[in-house]
């Protein structure tokens, strides 16, 4: 993980919050679970239903709402919901730049 998506994890990128909801809300819509089961500390693969493929086609999901692409290094990492964020507020501020 980069320095800049550690410090979007920890809260330190202006992105983030508003970036975790939209993630949060799309990986439960993805899903067809409740909201509240999807926490920013919620493990990817704990979800109920997620296998690999329905990981990388949430993953894909959120790529395309937000009009990004992940770094192909770092996107095998990601494990949990503040990680996905942390990759979409990176991705947002760098077409920024």
């Amino acid at each position: 993980m980069t320095q800049h998506t550690a410090e979007a994890v920890d809260g330190g990128g202006t992105e983030y919050p508003r970036v975790l909801e939209e993630v949060r809300g799309l990986i439960a819509d993805h899903l067809k679970i409740p909201l509240s089961e999807v926490t920013a500390e919620t493990q990817l693969l704990n979800l109920p239903g997620v296998d690999s493929l329905k990981l990388l086609q949430g993953l894909l999901a959120v790529e395309d709402h937000f009009d990004i692409a992940f770094d192909e290094d770092e996107a095998p990492a990601v494990r949990s919901v503040a990680q996905v964020a942390a990759l979409v507020a990176e991705a947002l501020s760098s077409d920024r730049s």
